[in-house]
């Protein structure tokens, strides 16, 4: 077989089929399928085909090939997650496969059948084998690509522009002010995002594309810190076929695949140095190789960065590059914490609450007690806005009424950190001022009852009296 398609006229001849494949491959979701169907058949010279596709849980059928046998062998192979090395899932002369990826697993398979040669013969041969596989290459890269441009679609169809920001606070609104300068820009320059954990960074970046030019192009994620270094650079590169192992096919990288959009690396202080290297070398001229291979290629993404971390102090550890660091911090946006804008709090639960009764067909919850608000209000929210969705959803379950209340909030959030400072308003008995004043002590020693003792010079007794007191206050 080797010597079959080695020859330089064959090599050329295969290489010259696949790219005028490439190029003819248009449309999307069944029009893709089809179109990569009918185009395969003609690249072939088959006279019928049939492409399987795994889609939602069901194996979908394009073409007039019905084989109950090789479908069996799919599902098989996808319900054991087997990505195991195999060019050809059929090769049984009338009729040839080959199987098609989705992120370096079998996702379906692309299949020809009766062959006509010009040498009179039927069958097919090693020449036609070579070029089904690399047939289905493409065709996985084209179908992966589709199903990005579907998902993007789709959210932004849940998440339209002037939801993803919610907030009346001045910073909030600085923050919307700053996204629009950036993304109505020509310049296409990197953005990095600053904030803590849970405080909307991926929103932002989101914001930024759906403003742009690129709105109607890929939004790729990739979160550094969810990958080894390894598979991280396979994932932002791509590899070739053999490149390491468990690498059965060429895979396009983010690069690649986000040609024309966005690429928003989530995460970035958890790179790897190596890695970072090679980052910035792709941020200077847009040019790559995958891994394992040796083509220089190039793409037009505008990158957006996202961290947690200080990456000054970063770079003081030795743990992140000065230069790439300059080369992200363009446009610096900053996403502020919730403790910083409490009066956020209520607008953004009014916000979750109303999302959930649009989701939900049996219940309708009308808002919440002044009480629960004063709740929400006073904890520190070290989860930021992401803590503040969970407890509204999970209150959302359990209350019983119309209304979310004290009860229905977890328990963690009456005895968590607090940004409340000890305040008395108004004359007050003072049993009720000491009580709340106990309690307000127990939250800053981080609710440790020996300490608090030791901190106040109470006994147990005591203590716990003043805490039960100043419970019994917040439910009246």
């Amino acid at each position: 077989m080797a010597s079959a398609i080695a020859a330089p006229e064959a090599l050329a001849k295969l290489s010259l089929k696949v790219d005028l494949f490439r190029r003819s491959v248009t449309g999307d979701g069944p029009n893709l399928c089809r179109t990569l169907l009918l185009q395969t058949v003609a690249s072939t010279d088959a006279t019928r085909g049939a492409l399987y596709l795994h889609e939602g849980g069901t194996m979908e059928t394009f073409g007039d090939v019905r084989t109950g046998t090789m479908k069996r062998q799919l599902v098989r192979r996808i319900d054991r997650d087997d990505h195991e090395p195999g060019v050809l899932l059929v090769d049984r002369g009338d009729l040839l496969a080959a199987p098609l990826w989705r992120r370096g697993h079998v996702a379906g398979a692309l299949c020809v059948a009766g062959r006509q040669r010009d040498d009179g013969g039927d069958g097919f041969t090693a020449f036609d084998r070579a070029l089904l596989l690399a047939l289905a290459a493409t065709a996985s890269i084209a179908l992966e690509r589709d199903a990005l441009d579907r998902e993007n679609r789709r959210l932004r169809r849940h998440l339209p522009e002037a939801q993803l920001l919610v907030g009346a606070d001045a910073s909030i609104e600085t923050l919307r002010q700053r996204i629009a300068l950036v993304a109505q820009s020509d310049l296409d320059v990197p953005v990095l995002i600053e904030g803590e954990s849970g405080t909307g960074k991926e929103l932002v970046a989101r914001s930024i594309h759906q403003q742009s030019a690129r709105r109607d192009a890929p939004f790729v994620v990739v979160n550094c810190a969810a990958l080894p270094a390894d598979l991280l650079e396979s994932e932002l590169f791509g590899h070739e076929k053999g490149a390491f192992t468990g690498a059965v096919a060429r895979k396009a990288g983010t690069f690649e695949a986000a040609d024309g959009g966005t690429i928003f690396l989530d995460e970035i202080g958890e790179m790897a140095p190596a890695l970072q290297a090679k980052l910035l070398r792709v941020l200077e001229d847009g040019s790559f190789t995958r891994v394992g291979g040796t083509e220089v290629l190039r793409s037009d993404f505008q990158l957006i960065s996202a961290t947690n971390r200080t990456l000054d102090d970063e770079i003081e550890a030795g743990r992140f590059r000065e230069d790439l660091y300059y080369r992200l911090a363009t446009f610096v946006l900053r996403c502020p914490p919730l403790r910083e804008r409490p009066d956020d709090i209520p607008v953004l639960a009014d916000h979750f609450l109303q999302t959930l009764n649009e989701q939900s067909s049996r219940r309708t919850i009308d808002g919440l007690t002044a009480r629960a608000l004063r709740v929400l209000r006073r904890y520190a929210w070290p989860g930021n806005v992401r803590q503040l969705r969970r407890v509204i959803e999970r209150a959302f379950i359990v209350c019983t009424t119309g209304m979310i209340d004290v009860g229905d909030l977890p328990d963690d959030l009456l005895d968590g950190p607090t940004t409340e400072p000890f305040v008395v308003e108004d004359v007050t008995p003072l049993e009720a001022v000491i009580a709340r004043y106990v309690r307000y002590a127990y939250r800053r020693m981080d609710r440790h009852k020996t300490n608090t003792m030791t901190a106040l010079g109470i006994a147990y007794r005591r203590l716990q009296r003043y805490l039960d007191k100043a419970d019994a206050l917040t439910d009246e």
